[in-house]
């Protein structure tokens, strides 16, 4: 027994992010932009998990993991933000002692149905506007 060491009485819930970080969760809303809204709503509810460990990984780069979601990893984030299209986290990062979350705006449909197969414990929708903006109606006389 004393070989064991000291055991924490609480559970650690492990938890890995998934973030969309496509060009669409740059998209400006009233509370800012859709990345920035969602990663706080995230923050809040990780906030009352005062034990989990997170690892953040991007669908634009998974193979980068960030430790925690700091104000350093936010930022790079926001700083990184755009310059991949997303893509179904690889099966190899699915790891099953892990719950996997999810923060998009399910802006595209493809990923949206990939990802339904997935199984990702929670799924963190952010984005008030539905539709692309655009030329709506064009009139010339």
């Amino acid at each position: 027994m004393a070989l064991a060491g000291p055991r924490s009485a609480t559970p650690v819930e492990r938890i890995t992010l998934w973030v969309d970080d496509s060009l669409s969760m740059l998209t400006r809303e009233a509370g800012g932009t859709r990345l920035v809204t969602g990663l706080a709503k995230v923050a809040a509810e990780l906030d009352s998990r005062p034990h989990a460990e997170v690892e953040v990984r991007t669908l634009g780069n998974p193979w980068q993991r960030q430790d925690g979601l700091s104000s350093e990893t936010i930022a790079a984030l926001v700083r990184d933000a755009g310059q991949r299209e997303p893509a179904a986290p690889p099966a190899g990062l699915l790891h099953a002692d892990r719950r996997h979350w999810l923060l998009t705006d399910g802006a595209d449909a493809e990923f949206l149905e990939a990802a339904d197969g997935i199984g990702f414990s929670r799924v963190f929708r952010v984005g008030e506007l539905t539709r692309n903006a655009g030329i709506v109606r064009l009139s010339a006389r």
